[in-house]
């Protein structure tokens, strides 16, 4: 069929139709800027503000936009307003500091460790976690959308377990 395959990580994530935009997008994310640098070339992060919602009702939107139970660790009182986005592996304390810099009340992501919940919890920033999978699923569904435009591909979201 003459088809090659080539998969590029930093662009995807960098692109404005990308994994953390296209999630910070479901999550109706507005006055998105790319935020989190990436091998000095890319970003691989955004932040952006959120009609204001409580932190249960944000956490049960992002847990039915992923289709799975996420990781949620309340860590002020507030709404949520200011949202980062660091899809998939997002999990490290000098992206999570931008998010603050940035003004961000909540972070979003798709890696936990203990140290994030830490910094999370010392910051008073709001932190959710799901799977990194799922926190970037889509932006390869909306690259692959872009690439199967007008092709008469069919395309097929393969289900798996990514715990």
């Amino acid at each position: 069929m003459g088809i090659a395959h080539a998969f590029f990580h930093a662009p995807l994530d960098d692109a404005g139709f990308g994994t953390s935009s296209s999630l910070a997008a479901a999550l109706g994310v507005t006055n998105c800027q790319k935020v989190m640098p990436y091998a000095e070339v890319f970003f691989g992060g955004v932040a952006g503000d959120v009609e204001p919602a409580g932190f249960d009702l944000f956490a049960g939107k992002l847990e039915q936009i992923l289709g799975e139970k996420i990781r949620c660790y309340q860590n002020h009182e507030g709404p949520v307003r200011r949202v980062a986005v660091a899809a998939g592996g997002g999990n490290m304390t000098n992206e999570m500091r931008i998010a603050v810099e940035n003004g961000c009340d909540t972070y979003v992501t798709g890696e936990y460790v203990l140290y994030s919940q830490q910094y999370a919890q010392h910051v008073g920033m709001n932190l959710l976690v799901g799977s990194h999978t799922n926190t970037e699923i889509l932006g390869v569904e909306s690259m692959a959308q872009r690439l199967a435009r007008g092709t008469g591909l069919k395309l097929v979201r393969i289900s798996e377990p990514n715990y």
